[in-house]
């Protein structure tokens, strides 16, 4: 598989992550609003606002990360970098992204092991009684796709003559 042709099926599915990611920030925006007006009016507040609002935050958190990785929207700290020549700011880039990926492998398997605990323990929500291991394994499909943005980001970086 070229790198054009993962470049374009990881485009894909970060966006769709990050619609998905889009649609729970915006749910979570109408559940907090609605449960302030319940509350406020009619003194009866939906239950399990506060579990379905850290959930919901979660999600939108794992599953917007990739997107924002492929669109190189998050804070770097490049005024030493650029202060480099061409050949060495691609090996910091490739060594950066190496690690990244790296760790990043790490943490998907963290989370999965995670997930994987809470499952056998059946541990669920206080309130609303929501198994959470879904929402782990969730945030874990998104750290895939993080971490293939990643790995596909440093493989462009290797292949370019010049950066």
């Amino acid at each position: 598989m070229k790198i054009s042709c993962a470049t374009k099926i990881i485009a894909k599915a970060v966006g769709i992550l990050n619609e998905i990611a889009g649609w729970m920030l915006a749910t979570c925006m109408l559940l907090i609003t609605i449960n302030v007006i319940l509350r406020t009016v009619f003194g009866k507040p939906i239950l399990g606002t506060y579990e379905w609002v850290g959930i919901l935050t979660a999600l939108c958190i794992g599953l917007g990360l990739a997107f924002c990785a492929y669109k190189d929207s998050h804070i770097t700290i490049d005024f030493l970098a650029d202060k480099l020549n061409s050949r060495f700011r691609k090996a910091l880039d490739i060594v950066t992204g190496i690690f990244s990926s790296s760790f990043m492998a790490v943490v998907i398997f963290s989370i999965f092991k995670y997930a994987s605990k809470l499952y056998a323990s059946g541990e669920v929500s206080p309130t609303t009684r929501i198994p959470f291991y879904i929402f782990v394994f969730i945030t874990g499909f998104g750290f895939v796709f993080l971490t293939l943005t990643l790995i596909l980001k440093t493989l462009i970086v290797f292949g370019r003559e010049d950066v």
